[in-house]
């Protein structure tokens, strides 16, 4: 995964949008880099144990470029899901996820420390976005409001700031 990312924002570093385009959401300020937008699980390819392609595109937008790469961390790693994370990412226990963290970023070139300060970043844009859209109607932000991601994300935030203590698997990274 972190390969495929370096080589997505390789890829990408040299694209110029339109002048008019239309992006789903308002896209980060200052961003000349673009991201697939919604990395995860759902939406890769795998042929056996090898990642081949990304697909479902539809949030792709300027953005820091270590974005996606903190977005796999976040549901990769997983960082995600408390204490019940294992579970919900198909292992038995919980697995190394200092171990994880680094090979993913070691994969794309990346320090560890920047994609979690990135991941925290990411967290908080969704957030404001998750309030801010679906306020106006905006489908799927409705949807993701009524599900009840804000409060989430709080959570998703505490469980990062937890990791990153002194006592959390990436404390001293």
């Amino acid at each position: 995964m972190g390969r495929i990312l370096r080589e997505l924002t390789q890829a990408v570093e040299d694209f110029v949008p339109p002048a008019d385009p239309v992006w789903r959401t308002e896209p980060v300020s200052g961003s000349t880099s673009m991201r697939h937008g919604d990395v995860g699980p759902w939406n890769t390819i795998w042929k056996g144990d090898r990642l081949v392609g990304l697909v479902d595109w539809d949030f792709a937008e300027p953005a820091p470029p270590l974005w996606d790469l903190a977005q796999a961390a976040w549901y990769g790693v997983p960082i995600f899901g408390g204490e019940n994370r294992h579970r919900e990412c198909g292992f038995d226990t919980e697995p190394d996820l200092r171990h994880r963290l680094k090979v993913l970023c070691g994969a794309y070139g990346a320090d560890a420390e920047t994609v979690l300060d990135a991941l925290r970043d990411l967290q908080a844009v969704e957030q404001e976005r998750v309030v801010s859209l679906s306020a106006q109607g905006i489908h799927p932000f409705t949807v993701f409001a009524a599900r009840g991601d804000v409060e989430d994300l709080d959570a998703e935030a505490a469980e990062l700031a937890a990791l990153r203590g002194p006592d959390g698997p990436f404390g001293g990274l």
